[in-house]
């Protein structure tokens, strides 16, 4: 509560919350979803970066060190009803980023561990250095299609400490419109 000029408490504002389009499952928009818990490692991350964000009022800071990843986890995830994981990054500064993306199935495997910085994927094929892109990512590209996940990871694949990034709206989506 704050106070307007003597007149008494008046409610803080709060952020009004983002539409959320039919079907779609969001993992982190201004903060990470309910059921959803961070289980990254090798990695600083800010889950409430107020300076640059997509949409929204926050988004994720990230810089990873050797192999560290940034890293959601839920207890169990069905897959079914989605095509795609999509996501908005932005370089905070530096252009380029050697990322692995990857989801992990209901025993703990590892699936197929996609490369972050190819056109198919990712706008323009580089993460941008000073704009928000949009990767999209068939969920059959990354072996978790139709099955039950547990973890989704961005990880490190350079082997060297990663320059800061920022990530935003993070979700699974259906099948687009034709």
């Amino acid at each position: 509560m704050r106070t307007f000029y003597g007149v008494g408490p008046m409610p803080s504002p709060t952020p009004t919350p983002l539409p959320n389009p039919a079907g779609r499952l969001v993992i982190y928009g201004d903060a990470l979803a309910s059921g959803w818990q961070d289980w990254s490692w090798g990695a600083t991350r800010n889950l409430a970066y107020t300076g640059l964000v997509y949409s929204g009022t926050r988004a994720i800071s990230v810089t990873l060190n050797a192999w560290g990843a940034l890293s959601f986890y839920t207890p169990s995830l069905q897959t079914g009803p989605y095509n795609w994981l999509e996501f908005y990054i932005h370089g905070n500064g530096t252009a380029g980023r050697n990322l692995w993306v990857f989801f992990y199935d209901a025993t703990g495997r590892e699936r197929v561990k996609l490369w972050l910085e190819e056109p198919r994927y990712l706008e323009g094929g580089v993460v941008a250095a000073d704009a928000w892109r949009r990767a999209r990512i068939p969920l059959a590209d990354l072996d978790a299609a139709n099955m039950t996940v547990t973890q989704l990871a961005i990880q490190d694949r350079s082997g060297a400490r990663q320059a800061p990034f920022l990530l935003d709206e993070i979700a699974l989506v259906p099948a687009l419109p034709p």
